[in-house]
């Protein structure tokens, strides 16, 4: 890890000072406590509850114990050279020592989130790691519903996330061309000639929705669906034509769902490119002796003895399963991406499926099987939304993007009714992606969620928009600033120690020290939703700063200089936090 950054500094610096207070006192596991961010501006910006542990030891109630620890930890924190040191004080209270930071902290701070620009808060906590980040995964012949929605802004964040460690992310896309779906479609575009042909994604769905019900109606298409999804396990050519043709319309259709999102993939594989991989795989099951071949011909893997229940791995008519082709798959990326982590993101329904996978490459003695991990995402449901009318049950992407950017329509004519109609579009647009993105990452994967594209998209509250907007606030004051003469090359400049800070200018300062730390936690536990909390953070503090103090206009040039570093550094936090969200900020708001 990185560890030149201030917070991290002082956190090295606190724990150095608690180290001596505990020895000082002649307690012999001292390495064993700590100190972490406090609960609030008032308790410092370290604090550490040692004095509830010491108390059984030292026989002495913990606020009479912490106020001991104070008069120790003060002077040793004055054994440190003033050029060195990054607190002011430390205060027992309530059995708590609180480290309190000194001007030199917050000022260090705040230049190095100005001059790090596009690299504050990046790390090397996963330098050189190989990662593959398998997400979205839709069927083809199938628009991009809510649930792959969620997996792809997730999935594209976490590669986001991971590559401000430094690690080497390849972005996958297994998108299923093979199944019953497959099948079922390509009878549908051979019978019902009635309909008009697929040129994209919700043609190729009046297809499957057609064939869906008439199948309820005939059961013999049942039997030619079976036969198509053998055709299609054999690759018979004239098969193979129509699945490219599904394909291609298909592929054509995701690009234009991905581009809306901003999201592009470095690798995409389809699951009948491993089929027969995955037969010699079922072979090569049965000769390792933990999967047996039933009387009518299937083969199951036996896992019951490693507390897993027995999955089918070959059909009765030769065909393979999803769970056959992921093993196939996991082969061809340890082969030709050399992982040494591969994530795989679907719904948590899959949560069971991913841990036989797992399993299996382990009986398989596969060396990457315990770095073949997976992540499952909670279910997504549909708030006071109008989007189902026409498809029923499925949501798809063009509507959840429609509504959240026709709201975002309304709170800028309703805001800036000045603004012509091209600007309301352009910065709509950008809004109504950023609401989708932050609503969708705001909630942690393993929660089910409720999206409300009205409530998503408000200027107020947990949204997207509040963020985007508090970052254009920030370049407004940033431009106006720069227009005059005297302040042109600020950014080159650090605070000056004659800069009083104020309560509002610490608590803001605190928190963008804090940025990297929160990243490199967010990176670690591939959890977004840890980057959304702290732009929440951030920005309301940022709006108490902006509200409580005068920046613009003002004849003091310390004060405008220093408060002006202050917004740019809050601005390239905010920025970079949301550039991991994959979520761009309009120029005007």
């Amino acid at each position: 890890m990185t560890n030149n950054y201030t917070f991290q500094l002082a956190k090295n610096q606190a724990n150095n000072i608690l180290q001596l207070t505990l020895k000082e006192i002649k307690i012999e596991e001292a390495l064993n406590y700590s100190v972490d961010s406090s609960k609030g501006s008032e308790y410092g910006l370290l604090s550490s509850p040692i004095c509830f542990s010491l108390s059984k030891i030292m026989k002495k109630d913990p606020q009479t114990l912490s106020k001991e620890l104070e008069k120790i930890a003060n002077e040793k924190l004055q054994e440190i050279g003033l050029e060195k040191r990054l607190f002011e004080r430390v205060e027992g209270l309530a059995g708590f020592l609180n480290f309190f930071a000194c001007s030199k902290f917050y000022s260090s701070s705040i230049s190095q989130a100005v001059e790090g620009k596009v690299n504050y808060g990046k790390s090397d906590s996963l330098n050189g790691i190989n990662f593959v980040v398998e997400f979205s995964s839709p069927n083809l012949g199938k628009p991009l519903h809510v649930g792959h929605i969620r997996g792809t802004i997730l999935g594209d964040s976490i590669c986001n996330l991971l590559s401000t460690q430094k690690a080497n992310v390849t972005k996958m896309n297994y998108p299923a061309d093979a199944g019953t779906q497959i099948a079922q479609l390509i009878v549908a575009m051979r019978k019902f000639k009635d309909l008009p042909q697929a040129t994209d994604e919700m043609g190729l769905y009046e297809y499957y929705k057609k064939i869906n019900e008439e199948i309820e109606k005939n059961p013999q298409l049942k039997e030619e669906v079976k036969e198509v999804g053998l055709l299609i396990e054999n690759a018979s050519p004239r098969i193979m034509m129509d699945l490219e043709n599904i394909n291609k319309v298909s592929f054509s259709a995701l690009a234009k769902n991905y581009q809306m999102l901003s999201i592009n993939f470095d690798v995409v594989a389809t699951e009948s490119q491993f089929i027969n991989p995955a037969k010699k795989i079922v072979e090569e099951c049965l000769q390792k002796g933990f999967a047996k071949k039933e009387l009518d011909g299937s083969v199951v893997a036996l896992l019951e003895e490693h507390g897993l229940s027995n999955t089918l791995l070959l059909k009765s008519n030769g065909t393979t399963l999803y769970i056959t082709r992921d093993l196939a798959l996991a082969d061809y990326k340890f082969s030709t991406l050399h992982f040494k982590r591969s994530l795989v993101l679907t719904a948590m329904e899959q949560n069971l499926h991913f841990k036989q996978v797992q399993k299996l490459l382990e009986l398989l003695n596969r060396p990457y099987y315990e770095g073949y991990n997976h992540l499952g995402f909670g279910l997504v449901f549909l708030k006071n939304s109008k989007m189902s009318t026409r498809q029923g049950n499925v949501v798809f992407l063009k509507e959840v993007l429609d509504q959240t950017i026709e709201q975002s329509r309304l709170e800028i004519e309703k805001r800036k009714p000045e603004y012509d109609k091209q600007l309301i579009q352009e910065i709509s647009g950008i809004l109504g992606v950023g609401a989708l993105k932050f609503a969708f990452l705001k909630v942690s994967s393993e929660r089910n969620m409720n999206f409300d594209p009205v409530a998503s998209a408000q200027f107020e509250g947990d949204t997207g928009p509040y963020i985007q907007y508090s970052a254009v606030r920030a370049t407004n004051i940033i431009n106006k600033i720069n227009e005059q003469a005297n302040f042109k090359n600020l950014e080159l400049s650090g605070i000056s120690e004659e800069f009083i800070w104020s309560e509002q200018e610490k608590e803001l300062a605190s928190l963008i020290s804090l940025y990297p730390s929160v990243v490199q936690s967010a990176a670690t536990s591939q959890a977004p939703h840890i980057i959304c909390d702290y732009l929440l953070r951030l920005s309301a503090s940022f709006s108490k700063f902006y509200e409580a103090k005068k920046v613009i206009g003002l004849t003091d040039p310390i004060q405008t200089h220093s408060r002006t570093m202050i917004v740019m550094a809050s601005y390239n936090v905010l920025v970079n936090g949301l550039n991991i969200l994959g979520i761009k900020i309009p120029e005007k708001m």
